[in-house]
């Protein structure tokens, strides 16, 4: 399992950001990454428009889906069952930790499946796991 994550104070992310923009090794690999990713995309889609037309395109199917979330995940749930799989509910994360937590050893427990809405949520749920295998 993944270590839990360490949150900094801001003010010493924002010296670790001000230390980080000095530092021209990492300024470099960093435009090197880019520069690699922006060509790859170039040799994938050297019309500009048809990639413009993907994005859109992209982002219409994600609108759907948000403004269709609860009924997906219903349908979601009613294929899961019929799979055979027990589907729990959960409002947030504190209500997820106690259904993951109540009466199955961790080894049985599977990792749960969640919408990406607050990651937060999934960090505390994450740090509850992790703190129980200790």
């Amino acid at each position: 399992m993944n270590a839990p994550m360490h949150f900094m104070p801001p003010a010493d992310f924002r010296a670790r950001v001000s230390d980080a923009l000095q530092d021209t090794k990492l300024r470099g690999s960093m435009r090197g990454a880019m520069d690699f990713l922006q060509d790859k995309r170039r040799a994938q889609f050297p019309d500009g428009d048809e990639l413009e037309q993907l994005r859109d395109l992209g982002e219409a199917v994600r609108q759907h889906a948000l403004a269709n979330l609860p009924q997906l995940l219903v349908q979601f749930e009613a294929k899961l069952q019929a799979a055979g799989t027990h589907v729990h509910w959960a409002a947030n994360a504190d209500e997820a930790n106690a259904i993951i937590m109540a009466g199955r050893p961790l080894s049985q427990v599977a990792m749960p499946i969640t919408p990406r809405r607050v990651g937060s949520e999934r960090i505390r749920r994450r740090s509850t796991m992790a703190a129980s295998l200790r």
